[in-house]
């Protein structure tokens, strides 16, 4: 009797604790209801990629809260890619799928990935374990916009503490495929300007100049990034408007008489940034530019200089390509809180990336 009384008792008190329910909403959350204005074949349409999409306060706000458990993800089809086609992958790969919560901002160049840990203070946490995924086909309905049919329900509730989230796709396949498997997607109708690369670097393959635009009186810096330089080197940024002339010396100029072979000035040498490289010989710069109009559109070019022995020990200078940045029209504009790093083919192992600022997958997180 005593047993059926405790039996009862622990019944009852089942009963009455509130069960806990599951809430879904989709980011950004004006793509709830309507297609977003781009698609993306990353991370789904690749045997070879890994994207992190970091997701912003200015998106997550009022969606997700504080000590919320993530339990699932999911992704649909861009509705305007061939509208007529069944959208389909012809592999079943090994995916894998990583969170984590991210500070500072989304708007913060970040060229590297996230660590392994616990998910907090810029770590990255496995919830989805690795295994093989049959993509389904992905068709369009006759009416309304596609279902989220990408799912992905973790085998680990994410806890949220913020206030950005970063979202990890890690795939590596034996060969590496392409498929035409589009995702929604939306990035920012703001003018962010563009860069164009130009010129040889020295070592020929070694000190790659990259940079990541930005418009005048933005939150966002514009960034210069160095790949392949030399490890723990002091190196130089150098910025200038123009790519023609500096004072009366022609550009470009060839080092190569200086005993520094394939080596040339590509960029007025008006403005310099020291800096240094990392170990694995990456370096970066993150310049605020003013709200001034007269930046608007305006070209500026870049290039690195760098304390390197590859090229000529004896004279151990080296030097990027070059990187044309055109700043963007828009002044004093912020695009969509939300970012994609990324690299894909036999680059998807390393630990640096490119960054894509402005651009948010349409994506629905499901809550407890």
């Amino acid at each position: 009797m005593r047993s059926l009384n405790l039996f009862a008792a622990t019944s009852l008190l089942a009963a009455s604790v509130p069960a806990q329910t599951s809430t879904s909403f989709v980011v950004p959350a004006a793509n709830a209801t309507k297609e977003g204005n781009t698609l993306d074949l990353r991370p789904f349409g690749y045997d070879r990629c890994r994207v992190t999409h970091y997701m912003g306060s200015g998106i997550l706000a009022g969606r997700l809260k504080f000590n919320d458990k993530i339990t699932a993800i999911a992704y649909r089809r861009d509705g305007q890619a061939f509208p007529t086609l069944s959208l389909k992958r012809s592999t079943t790969p090994i995916w894998t799928i990583r969170m984590g919560n991210f500070w500072p901002s989304t708007t913060t160049q970040i060229e590297r990935f996230l660590k392994p840990g616990t998910g907090q203070l810029n770590t990255l946490r496995t919830v989805f374990l690795a295994k093989k995924v049959s993509f389904p086909a992905l068709k369009n309905p006759a009416t309304g916009l596609p279902g989220f049919t990408i799912k992905f329900p973790l085998d680990f509730p994410f806890v949220f503490t913020g206030p950005d989230l970063a979202v990890d796709h890690y795939v590596y396949e034996t060969r590496n495929r392409t498929h035409g498997y589009w995702v929604d997607a939306e990035r920012s109708q703001v003018d962010h300007g563009d860069t164009k690369s130009y010129g040889l670097a020295c070592p020929s393959g070694k000190n790659r100049a990259y940079a990541i635009s930005s418009n005048a009186g933005s939150s966002a810096p514009m960034s210069l990034l160095l790949y392949e330089g030399p490890s723990l080197s002091p190196v130089i940024g150098i910025l200038g408007a123009s790519n023609k002339k500096w004072g009366p010396i022609a550009l470009p100029f060839s080092l190569t008489p200086l005993g520094l072979k394939g080596c040339s000035l590509l960029a007025s040498y008006d403005l310099t940034f020291p800096a240094q490289t990392r170990s694995e010989g990456s370096a970066q710069l993150d310049l605020p530019l003013p709200g001034l109009r007269s930046l608007a559109n305006q070209s500026l070019y870049f290039q690195w200089l760098a304390i390197d022995k590859r090229v000529n020990p004896a004279f151990p200078i080296a030097m990027s390509n070059g990187v044309q940045i055109r700043i963007g029209k828009d002044l004093g504009k912020t695009g969509l809180d939300s970012m994609m790093i990324y690299r894909l083919s036999s680059n998807a192992n390393s630990s640096v990336a490119h960054v894509d600022r402005g651009i948010s997958l349409v994506t629905q997180i499901t809550k407890m």
